[in-house]
């Protein structure tokens, strides 16, 4: 499912957005601050592209997951520089992954997140990410606004580190030089 090698995402410069696409939930605290980031950038002056699922994917039938999943959240990405990616109920965001897999920038609101290889990866200068919704839209801006090459060069990166270290393929390659 994550093998995003012949998707044709590339890397772009459009008007500055946030996509987000599943369910909001409201099961354990960690779905606070996903509710909450997901209601500030739609009140932002960020232009947000948002689709808030009743459920989590799983929970649809057949068909809609694979509408959900193979349309309107690829849509969803491809469409976005950024997307915002805050954990799940897990010590971890599975949308972070996705997005680095398909060269997107991650804005990642910080809890008790853990990143992997945070020896190997400088995560503030290849992603978003912020104590704070107004410190995690300032920086949004700030990288937006140095212009076109920049933010493709962020994309680029983050595929490169995807491909790196995230991937199977990079995972693996990094454990076993460990």
């Amino acid at each position: 499912l994550y093998s995003t090698n012949n998707k044709g995402f590339e890397p772009i410069y459009n008007e500055l957005s946030i996509g987000f696409c599943g369910a909001a939930g409201n099961q354990c605290r960690e779905y606070k601050i996903r509710n909450e980031s997901i209601k500030y950038f739609k009140n932002s002056d960020i232009k947000s592209n948002i689709i808030i699922r009743k459920y989590f994917i799983r929970r649809f039938n057949d068909k809609q997951q694979k509408q959900y999943r193979l349309k309107d959240f690829t849509d969803i990405i491809r469409d976005n520089i950024f997307q915002l990616t805050p954990r799940g109920a897990g010590n971890f965001s599975l949308r972070f992954f996705e997005t680095m897999a398909y060269g997107r920038i991650p804005v990642l609101p910080l809890s008790d997140n853990v990143l992997p290889f945070e020896d190997k990866i400088d995560w503030e200068n290849v992603i978003i990410m912020g104590n704070t919704f107004e410190e995690l839209e300032s920086k949004m801006k700030e990288w937006y606004n140095k212009g076109e090459i920049f933010i493709k060069e962020k994309q680029v990166q983050c595929k490169r580190v995807w491909n790196e270290y995230l991937s199977m393929e990079g995972f693996c390659n990094e454990i076993l030089k460990e």
